[in-house]
């Protein structure tokens, strides 16, 4: 029985939607894709043609036709005593520009229904660069956390891995030129921190504020109950007396 086929203009398409500028690898995005079809294309085949190997090959035809860029990386498995170990390579891809310039080409040459509109993909970016920019303050919070317990290389190493991911992100020669973009970001990325350690101490008050209302529905049962033995107690010396 022959597998469904997959459109490498909608792959691209989905590619540009679930990750922007963020990189991908065949297992992620053989995960995504099933997660987004199988709900709604009730085709037994489909199941099988999702897998991570075939996605791959998949992402390696989108690499070929010069719509992504693609760097090889350690992979790492883990045993089943937990621990980590190489266990051989795979390729980390992500779209270039190539592959956006051919996306806003399909968007002038399709009908907006069949596939996105140009601003819809551009608020898409501006969504992943926002995302981008909350993990960073999570990082630098969790860098900040760290350091109070006394923890100093491992928030080290966390500050070092978010200013590369900062340097990385505004090396072009744009950024260069024009750093307010770069301020801008970091300091969104410091408003995400701060709004990250609110929503913390909100998530603990409100366990602590669960765990004193559960005590108190449990000293309320006990007082009702001596309360009702007291009134026992009285009617039986009350009884007695008569």
């Amino acid at each position: 029985m022959a597998k469904p086929l997959i459109d490498f203009k909608f792959l691209l398409a989905f590619l540009a939607l679930q990750y922007g500028e963020e990189e991908f690898d065949n297992r992620t995005v053989a995960e995504d894709l099933q997660a987004l079809l199988l709900p709604i294309i009730k085709d037994p085949r489909l199941q099988d043609r999702l897998r991570p190997k075939l996605i791959s090959n998949d992402l390696r035809r989108l690499y070929m036709m010069g719509f992504l860029r693609r760097k090889k990386v350690d992979r790492e498995c883990e045993n089943k005593h937990g621990k980590r170990y190489k266990c051989g390579y795979k390729y980390m891809y992500r779209i270039n520009r190539q592959g956006w310039r051919y996306l806003k080409n399909l968007l002038r040459e399709y009908n907006a229904k069949k596939y996105l509109h140009l601003r819809i993909l551009e608020t898409i970016r501006d969504i992943n660069e926002e995302r981008t920019a909350a993990l960073i303050g999570i990082q630098e919070l969790s860098a900040l956390k760290l350091f109070e317990e006394g923890r100093i290389e491992d928030s080290k190493y966390i500050l070092e891995n978010v200013h590369e991911s900062i340097d990385k992100k505004f090396s072009g020669q744009g950024y260069r030129r024009f750093t307010l973009k770069r301020i801008l970001f970091e300091e969104r990325a410091r408003c995400w921190m701060i709004l990250a350690e609110f929503q913390r101490k909100i998530l603990t008050l409100e366990r602590e504020l669960e765990v004193k209302e559960r005590r108190i529905r449990e000293l309320e049962e006990k007082l009702r109950a001596m309360e009702r033995l007291q009134g026992y107690a009285g009617a039986q010396e009350h009884s007695e007396r008569n």
